[in-house]
């Protein structure tokens, strides 16, 4: 009897050094600081940003995260506003924190640059962000203007429409855009192609019926605006309105089904048109490879995360699974010079928007082989690709 207290006694201590054992903490979250506009005149670019990043966590995470942490993307709202991205970030690099995604517009980014001369890396998510090549902690998203602009002309030239119009608004992203294609059309391959009007408004004015007006007495063949959100809507409202149905190009940022619903009854009967990724090429265009399985991974988590993919997902997707993979590299103790003289020389990544290198200091690692021209097709509720990359229109 008392053996069996013994080892009744032995097995009721055993269980309570069991219970009391405290358990294995998990490891903590690597935060990744992001800035991006969720609220404001941008916010519908900016929601669709977020979720990519959503999106890019999950499927991080599922594969181990980095070196057994979790990844945790951190989000700030700038609300559109350069102050409010300026005094977002002045804290972040405070803290020498090694990266920043976003902001998410021109104007945010030109605010937040000087303020990153020694880090940490900002990797701005609008393709027009003002780089400086080969230098500099500012990257920027996607393809540049320069290439989006030349795969564009290119296409509008090979489809014989020579007479361009652009209507642009006067803010950053209007601007930078306007300077870009007026160097666009310069080049020696666009000799032909004329601006026939240029017209400007302010994004917050409410009509453009007049600039259509005078647009229109032109006889352009093509529109360019070089605008996002509700803008886009006073343009294309103005366009119908007034009788001009001509193909129209804008600003990939407007690629979402959110802002199609906001256009839909305005769209030209002869076609509004973007510069787009690689993800949106006809099926069978991109051959199997790393790139097309890139594209595969983006479009399965973007699926996973509820949501169909579009453009502004790619934004941040493809630039924080850029980041994401250093980090795996370098270590989570990794400085904002470690990161940025990685990214510097990085080549031979593959992502949704094609095989990165930045050995040639663009800052962004894309060039005008990763750029198609899309059309959103109403009928289908698609955007769809009617060009090679580089521009040249499928038969």
């Amino acid at each position: 009897m008392r053996t069996f207290c013994r080892v009744a006694a032995a097995a009721a201590l055993s269980l309570v050094l069991i219970v009391q054992r405290p358990a294995q903490s998990a490891p903590d979250p690597f935060e990744i600081n992001a800035i991006l506009s969720l609220t404001g005149p941008t916010a519908f670019g900016g929601v669709q940003e977020q979720r990519g990043l959503v999106a890019l966590e999950a499927a991080v995470n599922k594969a181990g995260g980095i070196k057994g942490r979790p990844v945790h993307f951190h989000i700030y709202d700038d609300q559109g506003s350069p102050q409010v991205a300026v005094q977002l970030a002045t804290p972040l690099i405070a803290q020498h924190v090694a990266v920043i995604i976003g902001p998410v517009i021109v104007a945010n980014c030109r605010a937040v640059g000087p303020l990153v001369t020694a880090g940490p890396v900002v990797y701005c998510t609008s393709p027009g962000a003002p780089v400086e090549l080969g230098n500099g902690y500012m990257f920027a998203s996607s393809t540049a203007n320069a290439d989006n602009f030349r795969t564009s002309i290119r296409y509008f030239r090979e489809r014989g429409l020579k007479n361009i119009a652009l209507l642009t608004p006067t803010d950053s992203t209007g601007q930078e855009g306007e300077r870009v294609i007026l160097a666009t059309i310069a080049l020696p391959e666009n000799r032909g192609e004329t601006i026939v009007a240029s017209e400007h408004f302010a994004p917050a004015d409410l009509s453009v019926a007049a600039q259509i007006a005078r647009i229109k007495q032109s006889n352009p063949q093509v529109l360019i605006s070089w605008t996002s959100g509700a803008s886009l809507v006073t343009v294309l409202r103005a366009a119908s309105d007034g009788g001009l149905d001509v193909p129209v190009e804008t600003n990939g940022g407007n690629m979402s089904f959110a802002q199609m619903d906001q256009v839909k009854d305005f769209i030209p009967a002869a076609g509004l048109f973007f510069p787009g990724p690689l993800f949106l090429a006809p099926p069978g265009s991109i051959p199997r490879g790393p790139t097309r399985a890139a594209i595969d991974r983006f479009i399965q988590a973007m699926h996973d995360a509820g949501a169909d993919p579009v453009v502004p997902h790619l934004y941040t997707y493809d630039p924080a699974a850029i980041v994401v993979d250093a980090f795996r590299q370098l270590g989570t103790n990794a400085t904002a010079e470690q990161l940025r003289a990685y990214l510097s020389k990085l080549h031979g990544y593959y992502g949704a928007n094609g095989q990165y290198d930045f050995r040639d200091g663009s800052q962004r690692g894309l060039g005008s082989n990763a750029v198609l021209m899309v059309r959103w097709m109403p009928e289908r509720r698609a955007f769809v690709g009617v060009s090679r990359p580089g521009g040249e229109p499928l038969p």
